[in-house]
């Protein structure tokens, strides 16, 4: 480690202030003889105040410390080891014996460089000790994502080079020969269990939406792919609390076969629920723990509720029910007003059937339904008290002179409608001539 001494200004200002500091103390202690003290004194507090003065002098230039400091860092090795199940097909490949041979390995290599052991299969999973017993189970190979995160995690990194031990089999992601442009350090490879491509069918992947709304269908996307199948044929079902919801035959009509296939699901539980998507194995199918995928949604039951109260019993609030729950995502209550108990928070709609009116004794209902700050809809007629209902804040003041109520006929034999809306209050205010 070393440090040099830097200023802002030029290096000419250093000798300046050590003048200054000089000057400073000859005018302070030498232009008048003090035969009162000792010369020796004299002298010394002259250097001392020269001294502090070209110290003060020269912090003024804002000197800076720049030090360097050196560290060597070992190469770090980037060891991917292949955790799907396709490495131990091969019947000649011992588990045992190669994690034996692999802790020798990296035991080796942390003698001169730091070692960094990662398994992937599906994902990738950063491991801090040995390559653990419970190995080789995964049913998906992604050796793009592998190569992908490690390019990102160890950017601007001393990484001397990564070190990939699989088969070479893959089943979802890219082409890894295209992931595998590292600038600045080698990828190389211990080749494991056969590399042939074995007979199998699989599900690739499965796209869906993770929300659905109960009553409505989602969409659900599932990718098969096969090796070697050609002129055979399997069954993908969809199965949902033991039930299929979705089936479809499919004939692999290439070696190489891939396709996509769409289904529509009913939501009909609320509530979080798993789909199990499967294709049936084949005849002499090495790999069957690809062949199921189980998907996770959230159905939300995100029925809007309505609750009707009434003065009284009245033909118009059955047409009214009727048509609200002719919307699967609206539901309705009716109640006299008398007889409602509920919360009116639970409602996202209040409708109001000819009231506030002064017959009824339960004012309470109406009190509360002026704090709650429900959206309310009022339709008003002639039981309906308007000198109560200009007190609720609806946002509308109707002024009856006569006090009385006339039946009128509309042109055209229509019933005449009248809508008020109050952005404020959000309330509306209905009326209805027939």
């Amino acid at each position: 480690m070393n440090f040099d001494v830097i200023t802002l200004y030029p290096g000419w200002l250093i000798i300046a202030c050590i003048v200054v500091g000089v000057a400073f103390a000859m005018l302070l202690y030498f232009r008048n003889s003090n035969d009162e003290l000792p010369k020796w004194l004299v002298r010394t507090l002259s250097v001392i105040r020269a001294a502090t003065v070209a110290i003060m002098a020269f912090l003024l230039l804002s000197p800076l410390i720049k030090s360097v400091t050196g560290i060597v860092e070992k190469p770090v090795i980037v060891f991917l080891q292949d955790n799907s199940s396709s490495v131990i097909q091969d019947k000649k490949f011992d588990p045992v014996d190669y994690k034996a041979n692999l802790a020798d390995i990296l035991s080796d290599l942390r003698e001169d460089f730091e070692v960094d052991l990662y398994s992937f299969g599906d994902n990738i999973e950063r491991i801090e000790s040995e390559f653990p017993d419970s190995a080789f189970y995964e049913s998906s190979t992604d050796i793009s994502l592998a190569l992908d995160e490690i390019s990102v995690a160890y950017e601007n990194r001393n990484v001397g080079a990564i070190i990939l031990a699989s088969d070479g089999i893959y089943n979802r992601g890219m082409n890894p020969f295209y992931a595998m442009d590292f600038e600045g350090y080698p990828v190389y490879t211990i080749a494991l269990g056969d590399t042939a491509q074995k007979k199998d069918a699989l599900i690739r992947n499965v796209n869906h939406n993770s929300l659905a709304y109960m009553g409505n269908d989602f969409p659900v996307e599932v990718m098969v792919q096969s090796f070697n199948c050609s002129g055979e044929a399997s069954l993908l079902e969809i199965v949902h609390q033991g039930n299929v919801l979705f089936s479809e035959l499919i004939r692999f009509t290439s070696p190489n076969f891939s396709r996509s296939i769409r289904a529509r699901l009913p939501a009909e539980v609320p509530g979080i629920n798993s789909f199990t998507i499967r294709l049936k194995p084949l005849d002499d199918e090495v790999n069957t723990a690809n062949n199921k995928k189980v998907i996770y949604i959230d159905i939300l039951d995100a029925r809007k509720k309505t609750l009707i109260l009434a003065h009284s019993p009245h033909p118009d609030i059955t047409a009214i029910k009727e048509a609200i729950r002719s919307n699967y995502h609206f539901e309705s209550e009716y109640f006299l007003v008398e007889n409602f108990d509920g919360n009116l928070k639970e409602y996202n709609l209040v409708i109001l059937h000819q009231l506030p009116s002064s017959e009824i004794a339960s004012f309470q209902v109406l009190n509360d339904l002026k704090k709650s700050e429900v959206p309310v809809l009022y339709i008003l007629g002639s039981q309906t008290d308007l000198n109560l209902f200009n007190g609720m804040d609806a946002g509308l003041m109707i002024e009856n002179a006569s006090g009385s109520l006339n039946e009128a006929q509309p042109a055209f034999n229509q019933d005449f409608m009248l809508f008020q809306f109050d952005e404020k209050t959000r309330n509306i205010v209905y009326f209805q001539i027939t």
